[in-house]
């Protein structure tokens, strides 16, 4: 029976155990997350770690290898974890969608007219490389269909599972509504390719949970749950999953907590090796009663088709080793390689058996073919994150390795040569983006290989020679932020991980800034004008829609939050505040700053979410708080309402001891009323509104799902109205309603890191983490009560109009006409003239092309009518 996988999006896995500061935690399946913070912190203090070597972009320094990865990490399990560090139950999101979406329909009746439709912005190509790295979004894995080299299938750790039927010319997607989105290893039935298995989850990165393997009969159209589900796997990661070709009922899986065996075609399953970290898993070819096998740092061998498995050390170093991968050939049954990473992430060496996987001997251990440099000749690399193999069907001696770049032996490892250089000139042929997750021989052809990596899927044809990027038609991109151009209904800029900033202008994105871009702003009075900024808190501005990039981090040196807040003043362009340990505030783009806070966060502290009230810029609210101690210490909410002068707090009547704050919006014409959200899975703590500059503070929470809340975004001149991103896509409420409706149809099952309106098209816009970005028309409200009488005898035309409106009424009756933009925003200077006693005419031809509200009061009845200007 098929069943419907309509959850949340799962949060990040916690089996964290290739990395060396994982080496001392007790319980590696199921770590403390502040077990794990401090294990982190501590290992890179002993190493003399300096802050400011996170200074620029991912890869420039080997030294932070593995620092990235974990600040990901880090940055979005802190405001899920309980206030003890206890990880959350990946069934969360599950029951709460499944609770929600059974609320009474009588209850939802006088809203169902409520509803959005999203749509992709993508993006849906990959983005032209202004400069840098540039890629579609990170690929974990992929495998091709054993009977038709044409059909592809990938999997994305955060945007789900791809399918090509053209050799990967386009792709199309059938996971967006799954429990989870995250891939990590894909496997087709050889006797039915109408048959395939995914492992959910993400095995590298742990950016998402594993639901387990899922088993579709319609080769990968629709899914089903199998028996190793996330009741039997609940917050572990799954490698590797195989299918024994001469016995298509039996399953092997690589597990986090061990191999896992079924025979009945994923219905049941058993653990046949109960060791951690198993990573990879390998059938003999010709032979499937012989499987290999690997954990981080040991191999294991089984002569009786996985039923139990033998630890072989023979030849294989016994220390030092940080992660293995596995590899045979058809070529040579016998063969069977094992590439090392040391414990400082570099090229442990490559091993390679001629006996069958008995015993082992030395191929290589230089140069450092997982090091930054081509030419193998830096330190350190990326070895616990970065770990692929691959060895030709046609030829036992070729041997891919991929690292942060890929590698080519054609004499066994004995020596290697640089062919897909993770940093080299983009326009390379020889150039593939940094961070190999999976090396990949298309089946019985040694000249084809698929390299799956942080930018997408590659592709050679002459085993490395030449790569070309078949990543076009994936939206996978993980955002970090958005921002909309006001003046521009088609400009917007996100900041996404591991691909930088991009921007969307007409249907078209460019890259512009490598590494990952984090928090981004246009300036709301040109798009010529926006903001970037790399991890903790370098900002760069540029003045030429993202072509050029200057520094203007504050003092050149300041450290923020991995995700750093800062903001343009609502009522003047040229002022920026940013959020360190303290406030800083500059008046002219960034050219100069004034520190405007003093000691504000104890010292130690970091400002992770601020906002400056529309209607008054005195009004400054800001959330601090630290990341490496418990939740309960980590949330503080300050106020000034003269401008940094004073600073009080205002924390009192917010549970932020339970669950972490993670966005502030203040309402356009009031500056004492304002909103924010909480992350964490208290079911009553989500939304809180304060009307008295957070004085004291209401629960607005109400019907919400108890999943975090990750952003809002106020709808400017409404009855209250606001928009929540949550791990469960978006919501909506305001006064009238006085409930929260689903505003997510069309919405992939994903998480929502921003929200954001661009005004002159009436759109909501969201950035999403693993989608890329998406919009909807926003839901149309005014202060108009709905009460009032409507006047059917007003007539408004042309509509659509390219400038000119005519208003017809009711003779000798007096008129009040007021315009409004579709967010509510009243037009003060539309030229509104009387013709006669029965008609006005408005000019509309000066006005940005959009949606507009006309509100006609005639006595004691009201019109409000929506015009579409076109030009």
């Amino acid at each position: 029976m098929k069943v419907a996988l309509i959850a949340g999006f799962a949060i990040l896995s916690v089996t964290l155990h290739g990395q060396p500061w994982m080496a001392n935690i007790t319980d590696k399946n199921n770590p403390n997350f502040f077990e794990v913070q401090k294990a982190f912190n501590d290992y890179w203090n002993s190493k003399g770690f300096d802050n400011s070597k996170r200074k620029g972009t991912e890869g420039e320094d080997e030294d932070l290898a593995g620092w990235y990865q974990f600040k990901r990490w880090e940055w979005f399990m802190a405001p899920r974890v309980s206030p003890t560090g206890e990880l959350p139950d990946p069934m969360i999101a599950y029951n709460e969608n499944k609770k929600f979406q059974s609320q009474s329909n009588d209850r939802m009746k006088h809203i169902a007219n409520i509803t959005s439709n999203w749509t992709c912005l993508g993006p849906t190509s990959v983005p032209a490389a202004n400069s840098g790295q540039h890629g579609a979004g990170r690929i974990n894995c992929m495998t091709v269909n054993p009977h038709n080299a044409n059909t592809i299938y990938v999997g994305s750790p955060a945007g789900g599972f791809w399918k090509s039927y053209n050799g990967g010319t386009s792709w199309i997607t059938t996971t967006d509504h799954n429990a989870t989105l995250g891939v990590s290893d894909i496997v087709v039935n050889p006797n039915d390719t109408n048959i395939v298995y995914i492992a959910t989850g993400d095995t590298d990165a742990n950016d998402t949970y594993s639901a387990g393997v899922l088993k579709s009969y319609d080769g990968g159209m629709t899914w089903t749950t199998t028996g190793l589900n996330w009741q039997l796997s609940q917050s572990r990661t799954i490698s590797r999953i195989l299918i024994k070709p001469d016995s298509t009922n039996v399953m092997i899986a690589a597990t986090s907590s061990g191999i896992m065996r079924s025979i009945d075609s994923g219905s049941t399953w058993s653990t046949v090796l109960n060791v951690v970290s198993m990573c990879g898993v390998e059938l003999k070819p010709g032979d499937s009663k012989v499987v290999y096998a690997c954990s981080h740092d040991h191999y294991y061998r089984s002569t009786n088709g996985g039923l139990s498995f033998s630890y072989i050390s023979s030849g294989l170093p016994t220390t030092g080793v940080e992660r293995m991968a596995i590899a045979v050939t058809a070529n040579d049954t016998n063969y069977v390689y094992a590439l090392m990473s040391a414990t400082d992430y570099s090229f442990g060496g490559l091993y390679r058996s001629s006996d069958g996987g008995t015993t082992f001997s030395s191929m290589s251990t230089t140069p450092n073919i997982l090091g930054t440099a081509t030419d193998g000749s830096s330190t350190g690399g990326q070895g616990w994150y970065d770990l692929a193999l691959a060895v030709s069907p046609t030829s036992a001696n070729t041997v891919m390795v991929g690292g942060i770049n890929v590698w080519k032996s054609t004499n066994g490892g004995s020596t290697w040569s640089c062919v897909g250089k993770g940093y080299n000139n983009v326009t390379s042929s020889s150039h593939v983006h940094p961070d190999i997750h999976n090396l990949a021989f298309a089946p019985g052809n040694g000249s084809v290989v698929y390299c799956c990596c942080d930018g997408g899927l590659f592709k050679s044809s002459n085993t490395g020679t030449a790569w070309a990027d078949m990543s076009s038609g994936l939206q996978i991109m993980e955002f970090y932020s958005i921002s909309s151009s006001q003046t521009s209904s088609t400009i917007c800029f996100g900041g996404s991980q591991d691909n930088g900033g991009n921007k969307y202008s007409s249907g078209t994105w460019t890259n512009s800034a490598a590494g990952d871009a984090m928090h981004v702003i246009i300036d709301f009075t040109t798009a010529n004008d926006i903001y970037d900024a790399l991890p903790n808190g370098d900002i760069l501005f540029s003045n030429d829609g993202g072509t050029n990039w200057g520094d203007i981090t504050p003092n050149g040196n300041a450290n923020g939050s991995w995700v750093t807040p800062y903001v343009l003043d609502p009522n003047n362009h040229n002022t920026v505040y940013a959020g360190y340990s303290d406030v800083f505030k500059s008046t002219n783009q960034g050219g100069n700053w004034t520190q405007i806070s003093t000691n504000l966060t104890g010292g130690s502290n970091l400002i992770q979410a601020m906002a400056v009230a529309p209607s008054n810029s005195n009004y400054i609210y800001v959330a601090a708080g630290p990341q490496s101690v418990t939740v309960s210490e980590c949330n503080t909410l300050y106020k000034t309402t003269n401008g940094g002068t004073s600073w009080s707090n205002i924390t009192a009547g917010l549970p932020l001891g339970n669950a972490p704050l993670t966005y502030i919006a203040v309402k356009n014409t009031d500056a004492n009323t304002l909103w924010v959200t909480l992350s964490n899975y208290y079911a009553t703590d989500k939304v809180f509104k304060s009307t008295n500059a957070g004085a004291t503070w209401t629960n607005v929470t109400g019907n919400l799902p108890n999943v975090p809340v990750n952003c809002i975004v106020y709808v400017p001149n409404t009855p209250n109205g606001i928009y929540v991103g949550t791990d469960l896509g978006v919501f909506y409420t305001d006064d009238i309603l006085g409930t929260w409706v689903p505003f997510s149809t069309n919405l992939p099952n994903v998480i929502v890191n921003e929200l954001d309106i661009q005004a002159s098209s009436g759109k909501l816009r969201a950035g999403t983490y693993g989608r890329g970005l998406w919009e909807t028309p926003i839901y149309i409200t005014t202060n108009v009560s709905t009460t009032e009488a409507i006047d059917n005898s007003i007539k408004v035309y042309p509509n659509p109009t390219t400038g000119e409106v005519y208003i017809d009424f009711p003779a000798n009756s007096t008129t009040d006409i007021s315009v409004y933009n579709i967010i509510g925003d009243k037009i003060d200077d539309i030229a509104i003239e009387t013709s006669g006693m029965n008609q006005s005419k408005i000019d509309l031809s000066n006005q940005p092309k959009g949606i507009y509200l006309i509100r006609i009061q005639n006595g004691e009845t009201v019109s409000t009518e929506k015009v579409v200007l076109m030009k």
